[in-house]
């Protein structure tokens, strides 16, 4: 299974979320929204306004959601 968080420093549901998957030993990437505009771009691109956007991926399926939501988290391990 692939994590990734697009977030920023000064998002509080970002860090929520960064903390959670951290205590629980899921490994995850983080991209910077507010370090790397390519990335913020396409996520803008994709029609997502809300911090942060997971995206999970198993090879197979890709889940998407935004905001701090723990029960995505807790699906997740």
């Amino acid at each position: 299974m692939k994590i990734t968080v697009y977030g920023g420093v000064s998002c509080p549901q970002c860090k929520l979320t960064t903390d959670r998957l951290a205590r629980k030993n899921i490994p995850f990437d983080y991209v910077d929204l507010d370090e790397d505009e390519t990335a913020r771009e396409a996520i803008i691109k994709e029609g997502f306004r809300t911090r942060p956007v997971v995206k999970v991926s198993d090879g197979e399926t890709q889940d998407t959601f935004t905001g701090f939501r723990p029960d995505k988290l807790r699906a997740l391990g």
